[in-house]
């Protein structure tokens, strides 16, 4: 038979650690439903640099070609349980927003 013992000190450990997470995940939750508030005041025709003002900066920026254009496409942490996540569509010419998908 193999006896599991935990002592106090580890029990500590795990406990702090758990606490930790916790608070690093309701971080997230906040500025997730941070951008899903503020996405809904971005408006198209908006130049790149009211996006980030209201937005901040991008977790993530991809640039694609859409009909002979060059998109560049800002993504945003969604809210927990949304299905799609927050894309911002800046056109590369003009730097200014043509589509918007706040989640769904």
């Amino acid at each position: 038979m193999i006896c599991f013992m935990v002592n106090r000190r580890n029990m500590n450990k795990a406990i702090l650690i758990l606490v930790l997470l916790l608070v690093i995940s309701c971080k997230d939750v906040k500025k997730a439903n941070e951008n899903y508030d503020n996405c809904f005041q971005i408006e198209i025709g908006m130049s790149i640099d009211d996006v980030i003002l209201i937005m901040g900066e991008p977790d993530t920026i991809l640039t694609e070609t859409m009909e002979e254009a060059s998109i560049y496409t800002m993504f945003y942490y969604p809210p927990p349980l949304a299905s799609t996540g927050i894309d911002i569509y800046i056109d590369d010419e003009t730097r200014t927003v043509v589509k918007v998908i706040c989640s769904e």
